[in-house]
């Protein structure tokens, strides 16, 4: 579907270009009109679309985002998002997760900027409990569900300008899973589905624009 035109001002920054969701949300929004600076910790040939930053030295990010331009809306979607790497590294993951997110709203609510947009996911949830509510309290079962959980609280006291999006499974076209089971099923090949999970799956392409969209939200939770 098209994006529609929203009340938004023009400037935007999105963290993590590099990666699959934070790269289609630059491209949705500039389809859209939108002036969009990417940051990302690979230096990309595009000085005037993205920014190199490196997250895990939170001092030195700060002064790159100080030197910029102020932003009407920022979107973090850097994180440590494997479980498998949270519990290995909890505390390599904790510092991208909660720590950086955390300082970096503080400074951009300190600025212009009106919106800060927290990436999440439902993994704060034991995914136990059905029909899950915003205001429905945390049980993680996983490292990666507690920093979620945390960096949410720590950000949502900081300001009402913070809002959090919580995805639980998004699947992109290049996905290895889709792809294979779509290898095999043009070979006429039987796929197993998945017995140990439930998710509820977004496409990327949904999930980069539904960050736009929460514009419209009305929920006082900030969720």
């Amino acid at each position: 579907y098209e994006i529609p035109k929203r009340d938004w001002s023009s400037d935007v920054c999105s963290s993590d270009l590099s990666g699959f969701l934070g790269k289609q949300i630059c491209s949705d929004l500039r389809s859209a009109d939108f002036e969009v600076v990417g940051a990302c910790r690979t230096k990309l040939n595009a000085p005037n679309t993205s920014v190199n930053v490196d997250l895990s030295d939170t001092s030195s990010a700060l002064k790159v985002f100080t030197e910029l331009q102020k932003f009407d809306s920022v979107v973090y979607a850097a994180g440590i998002g494997s479980i498998e790497d949270c519990e290995k590294n909890p505390n390599t993951a904790k510092l991208i997760n909660v720590d950086v997110p955390v300082e970096l709203a503080k400074f951009f609510v300190s600025t212009e900027c009106q919106k800060y947009i927290y990436i999440s996911s439902t993994r704060v949830f034991s995914g136990q409990t059905p029909f899950i509510e915003p205001t429905s309290i945390c049980d993680p079962t996983t490292e990666l569900g507690r920093q979620k959980s945390e960096a949410e609280k720590l950000l949502l006291k900081i300001s009402p300008k913070s809002q959090v999006i919580r995805f639980s499974k998004i699947w992109s076209p290049n996905n290895l899973l889709i792809k294979n089971w779509t290898r095999a099923l043009r070979n006429n090949e039987q796929i197993e589905a998945c017995s140990d999970v439930s998710i509820s799956p977004i496409s990327l392409e949904n999930a980069s624009r539904s960050e736009e969209h929460t514009s419209e939200l009305q929920s006082r939770f900030g969720i």
